[in-house]
């Protein structure tokens, strides 16, 4: 698959997802996009993440408000625009707390994800959440 194919359909999924702001709660919006499992494993590292960043700064705390509208709903757009195949290989370099990785990882295990960043900090926080 060809990556600025996805690059645009990134862009025309996030105007898709900002458009679904308004309505439902980002739990249920999640679980539209990508079935109530994932959804629920998107929302326990959600939880993860945000009792991580109470110890660690791994996101602004400025924006710790939603996490989920906030960082992951816009993070799975990367999964379901890639539509990541079997046994693929993906890197996310300057992953920070796992966003778009961890994310992406949850929404498509078929593939196989790793994730980089220059901060020792925020790659145990990576490791303690996986």
């Amino acid at each position: 698959m060809h990556r600025f194919g996805c690059i645009l359909r990134l862009l025309l999924l996030r105007g898709g997802l900002a458009a679904l702001q308004a309505g439902p709660s980002s739990l249920e919006r999640l679980s539209s996009l990508v079935g109530r499992s994932t959804a629920n494993q998107l929302a326990r590292y959600a939880d993860l993440l945000l009792d991580w960043n109470s110890k660690i700064n791994v996101i602004s705390r400025k924006d710790t408000e939603d996490v989920l509208e906030k960082h992951i709903l816009p993070c799975v757009a990367v999964p379901l625009a890639a539509q990541f195949e079997e046994g693929e290989t993906v890197l996310d370099v300057g992953t920070g707390g796992g966003l778009p990785g961890l994310v992406s990882a949850i929404c498509a295990p078929q593939a196989h994800f790793t994730l980089l960043d220059s901060r020792g900090k925020k790659i145990l926080v990576v490791s303690e959440i996986a």
